[in-house]
């Protein structure tokens, strides 16, 4: 095959993948009756509005069945009921006993077997954060006293294979990734426990005996010491830096609580369902895992209409990628362009 041969089937390949991008905007469009490319807001599922378990630790995915419900009257799409209501949830409560831990991700050092025992690891984390440390606390790393408390107390709720009893759970070498990814949890589920009083306090206007119902460690000499640290500049400087940090992110996640480790079986079966649909795979241009992982976070599945569904930076994103991934020879004089003036920019 000559390079002219080569370079015309790449272009072919470029075109048949820009053209199926083409049909499932046209697909989801018609489907859901919106004029603009797969726009989801937050309400759609994904991203902070759909994401209560990586903020909340609830305990409950969003997964796949959370998309707007539509119904079809006489050939037009309208939107009927909408999302449903969320209910409310209690918060989680730190279980008793020992579980055991048979597996354990390689690269994540997270539990992955049994699922039930994977499936509740991240809550337990955040469980035993606020029944340890206190609303008012800052940088877990540094304070040693609390990082040994918490995994002591997390190595007395799991038993990781490679467990040495014999140690404590910080001179166990075997434990090292596992304590060290911990503490990062750990850390997660402060910031995360501080952002929903802060927000049940300046948004939601409530009181400290209706925080204290869902918050029960919280004296009423924390909360006032919360509220005030709420209340000072370099606290407020810092807020404003992370809303301006998550405006940068791409498009609305899906992932959960479990982040990327609790979503891909998830993804095994709609996957499967697609299969049996006889459904096109909307990523097989894709064949990067890191790449492929992070486009799937941010599509849903609806198992009803069966159609993948996504929003609109994630599909220009999809567009990018498919030309910055082929040689420059096969690209268009346009592209080219296009790609030689985009890296300039940066």
């Amino acid at each position: 095959m000559t390079d002219t041969d080569e370079a015309g089937g790449s272009q072919s390949q470029l075109g048949r993948a820009h053209a199926y991008l083409d049909f499932l905007a046209d697909q989801e469009r018609q489907e859901v009756g919106c004029p603009d490319l797969l726009v989801m807001t937050d309400d759609d599922g994904g991203g902070a509005g759909a994401d209560t378990d990586a903020t909340n630790d609830t305990g409950t995915e969003t997964g796949a069945d959370d998309v707007p419900n539509y119904s079809t009257e006489g050939g037009t799409s309208q939107a009927s009921e909408g999302k449903k209501e969320k209910r409310t949830r209690c918060p989680n409560e730190l279980g008793t006993g020992r579980l055991v831990v048979t597996a354990v991700h390689p690269g994540e050092f997270e539990p992955i077997e049994p699922r039930e025992v994977a499936a509740c690891y991240g809550n337990q984390l955040a469980c035993i954060l606020r029944d340890t440390a206190n609303i008012n606390t800052t940088k877990i790393r540094k304070n040693e006293q609390l990082k040994k408390l918490l995994l002591t107390r997390l190595h007395a709720r799991f038993l990781f294979p490679g467990r040495n009893d014999d140690v404590d759970p910080w001179d166990d070498d075997a434990m090292k990734k596992i304590n060290n990814k911990a503490l990062g949890k750990f850390s997660n589920a402060l910031s995360a426990w501080k952002t929903r009083v802060k927000k049940a306090i300046e948004v939601d206007h409530e009181t400290y005996a209706e925080i204290v119902a869902d918050n029960p460690k919280i004296t009423i000499e924390d909360f006032e010491k919360f509220k005030e640290t709420c209340n000072e500049e370099a606290a407020k400087a810092r807020s404003e830096r992370g809303k301006q940090l998550q405006a940068k992110n791409m498009g609305n996640h899906r992932l959960g609580s479990r982040g990327y480790t609790g979503k891909r079986p998830v993804w095994a079966k709609e996957d499967a369902e697609r299969e049996r649909q006889g459904i096109p795979d909307p990523l097989a241009e894709f064949t990067d895992q890191q790449e492929h992982d992070f486009i799937m976070a941010r599509f849903s599945w609806d198992p009803k209409k069966k159609i993948f569904f996504t929003d609109g930076p994630t599909r220009k994103f999809m567009r990018l990628l498919v030309i910055i991934l082929l040689p420059p020879y096969i690209l268009g004089s346009d592209q080219r362009s296009l790609l030689h003036s985009s890296r300039i920019r940066k």
